[in-house]
């Protein structure tokens, strides 16, 4: 433990060019953490996806669209309907009766 101490302190972990990446992915799960609270998980994990595979991936419109709706809707199914398991749900949910 002392040895990695030592060489970690001795050189940077992440250095500025490998700091990007890390950022990139960083700052959509913190604000998809935030969101969640505000409009649910399915909400907020459909912009998630939505926003990652445009600006990340650079996929295509249709791509993004349909994937940013058919995954939230799958996990909705099979944790809400299927497993039983509450998950955190917003404004949205409850308008659709859930």
């Amino acid at each position: 433990m002392l040895q990695t101490l030592w060489r970690s302190s001795q050189e940077s972990f992440v250095t500025r060019e490998q700091f990007g990446p890390v950022l990139k992915v960083f700052w959509p799960a913190a604000a998809m953490l935030v969101l969640t609270h505000f409009v649910g998980l399915y909400v907020a994990s459909a912009l998630y996806i939505g926003f990652y595979m445009r600006w990340v991936g650079r996929h295509s419109w249709l791509a993004v669209v349909g994937l940013s709706v058919a995954i939230p809707v799958s996990c909705f199914l099979i944790f809400e309907l299927w497993f039983l398991v509450p998950m955190p749900k917003g404004p949205l949910e409850t308008w659709l009766g859930y």
